[in-house]
């Protein structure tokens, strides 16, 4: 769970992806050290609405993926919570219904939806 949550954006309360921020902006940091970045790319949680750091603070490349600050924070904050229309990893379109129906129709076969 803590491979899938830190390097996927995966919940371990859910199993789905965590919800994405509802907005985005770039903030200006007056007082930047040298190295550091001039400025922050920040997501706002639509849970609490706080704004989540979305890079790293420091210059140049990372070993570990930027976005496990919002990941941590998801995991923290959202708990079940997941944006209105949010509900599954997939879509319950035409192809999904004719698959659903074929795997009825087919016992046999190992196309069954589940």
């Amino acid at each position: 769970s803590y491979h899938m949550q830190y390097s996927h954006g995966i919940s371990p309360k859910t199993g789905l992806p965590f919800s994405p921020p509802i907005d985005f902006r770039v903030t200006k940091k007056p007082n930047a050290k040298l190295g550091d970045k001039p400025e922050v790319k920040e997501g706002k949680c639509h849970s609490c609405k706080k704004w989540i750091p979305l890079v790293g603070p420091r210059l140049g490349e990372v070993l570990v993926s930027t976005r496990v600050d919002l990941w941590k924070h998801a995991a923290a904050c959202h708990g079940y919570s997941t944006l209105n229309g949010e509900s599954d990893a997939y879509f319950e379109d035409l192809i999904f219904k004719r698959l659903r129906e074929y795997g009825a129709s087919n016992p046999s076969s190992s196309a069954t939806a589940t």
